[in-house]
């Protein structure tokens, strides 16, 4: 898994390289018409649901059910993967209600983490920031519920030397919030933490990165 350099080779030569991600969930496509809350696509939560936003106007509409409790993040992958979309992404109930929504949280790319409340159907809204839509307003919607890394400190380890790295980001630990319901909420919004040690024969280099060069 990771983002590579993809190119064409032809009679002319070599392309300029694009960005290609490839992902360890279930790949489905957008199914239209999925432009309103009763169309929306049936989408599974350990799955990368490719996407384009095609005309002005258009948006997106995906369903998915969850169980009381879960931790769902929603990614939507567009700058990373050199799309022209400037995504906004939104979550609601299955009345309609919003619950939540993002932009510009990865740069411009969007990211929900949602501990869900009940069980239940939910509704996830991409669309673009001012309503517009071409065929280069492509993107890859990540939903997921399984262990997510955001940040590892220190991010770099000298090769052939044993660390321990601090790894933080969604349910990363089985542990639960206790006490009040504030105590809850607040425990839900941080980040999970989860110290892993790397040993000697694994500290070594590898590519690509799992970062920006640029």
């Amino acid at each position: 898994p990771g983002l590579y350099d993809l190119r064409a080779v032809g009679q002319h030569g070599l392309s300029s390289a694009r960005t290609f991600q490839i992902s360890h969930r279930e790949e489905q496509h957008e199914m239209e018409p999925n432009n309103a809350l009763a169309m929306a696509t049936p989408v599974g939560t350990r799955s990368v649901v490719n996407g384009v936003i095609a005309e002005g106007g258009d948006q997106d509409f995906f369903r998915f059910t969850a169980s009381k409790g879960q931790r769902i993040v929603l990614e939507c992958w567009a700058q990373r993967i050199e799309s022209t979309l400037h995504p906004v992404l939104e979550l609601f109930d299955a009345s309609g209600k919003q619950l939540v929504a993002s932009r510009a949280h990865v740069g411009i790319d969007a990211v929900i983490d949602f501990q869900v409340p009940q069980d239940g159907s939910y509704v996830a809204r991409v669309h673009d920031v001012v309503f517009s839509g071409s065929a280069d307003h492509f993107y890859r919607l990540d939903i997921d519920h399984g262990p997510r890394v955001a940040v590892a400190v220190p991010a770099v380890i000298e090769a052939g030397k044993a660390a321990s790295v601090r790894l933080l980001g969604w349910n990363l630990t089985d542990a639960t919030a206790t006490g009040t319901e504030e105590n809850q909420a607040a425990a839900s919004a941080a980040l999970d933490q989860q110290v892993v040690e790397i040993p000697a024969t694994l500290a070594q280099s590898q590519w690509p990165l799992p970062l920006g060069l640029t």
